[in-house]
């Protein structure tokens, strides 16, 4: 009778935790409405200058896409435990790249352009920047960097990019 008695109060005490919980998660979740607007470009003004000037020096050989998940881009590979992988995605889930170059005929992925603009002097940008890097080229992917600029010149993208692929 008592341990039954123990069992109830125990059971009503984790009842009232759960719905507790409950509770407290809701609250984190904002209502979408009225806390989420529209960004208003996909792009900073220097990124798509530089976009507009990558997009004209690869024309015909690739497809460019914008702002791509590292994690969609690298797959975790050895991992022993479910520990070790989630420690592996957590490097990898927040960052993305500035834009990946495909092969339009079946979309695998050809290499990464990074714009580095002033934030990238940064040393805590730096580091980010050397592990994308690493991981990146890790798996076989080349990542390209460009500096900012107030223009480009596509002949100059182009070169780079094709001296970049005979690298490979």
């Amino acid at each position: 009778m008592r341990l039954l008695l123990i069992l109830i109060i125990l059971f009503i005490l984790l009842f009232a935790l759960a719905l507790f919980l409950q509770a407290r998660l809701r609250r984190r979740i904002p209502d979408a409405q009225s806390i989420y607007e529209k960004a208003e470009s996909l792009m900073t003004p220097a990124e798509l200058a530089f976009f507009r000037a990558l997009e004209e020096s690869v024309t015909g050989r690739f497809r460019l896409f914008s702002k791509v998940r590292l994690a969609d881009l690298v797959r975790i590979k050895g991992a022993d435990n479910r520990g070790q992988w989630q420690a592996a995605f957590n490097v990898i889930a927040n960052k993305h790249v500035d834009f990946v170059a495909v092969d339009p005929s079946d979309m695998s992925i050809r290499f990464v352009v990074e714009l580095d603009d002033r934030s990238h002097r940064k040393s805590s940008r730096q580091s980010r920047d050397e592990a994308v890097d690493r991981i990146l080229t890790g798996a076989g992917i080349p990542v390209i960097r460009f500096p900012a600029s107030s223009g480009y010149s596509t002949q100059q993208i182009r070169s780079q990019l094709l001296a970049a692929e005979r690298q490979q």
